[in-house]
């Protein structure tokens, strides 16, 4: 039994970040594919949150695809947001 075609994609949708802290202003999400060594499998991906969106709740509506056959059975997918804060002097 095969768990995943090869010609099959695998989907990250990233809506938003909620419940943010009062200091945060402007955030990005950044989503890496790595394999069990640390080894990029997929090109990192950056994405600003909309600037519609309120502080503390921030809206990115990022869609990734891949296809499976670019992807090894360890592969892991790590999901970072980034915030600059208000009132000091750099990213948290």
């Amino acid at each position: 039994m095969n768990p995943l075609d090869k010609e099959e994609k695998i989907i990250f949708y990233i809506d938003g970040a909620r419940f943010l802290p009062d200091n945060v202003s402007i955030t990005k999400v950044i989503v890496r594919i790595l394999d069990s060594k640390c080894k990029e499998q997929y090109k990192q991906v950056e994405k600003l949150a909309d600037f519609d969106s309120t502080f503390r709740n921030q809206v990115y509506k990022m869609k990734l695809e891949m296809q499976v056959k670019f992807l090894k059975p360890t592969s892991i997918a790590y999901i970072k947001i980034e915030t600059f804060d208000q009132g000091t002097s750099g990213q948290a």
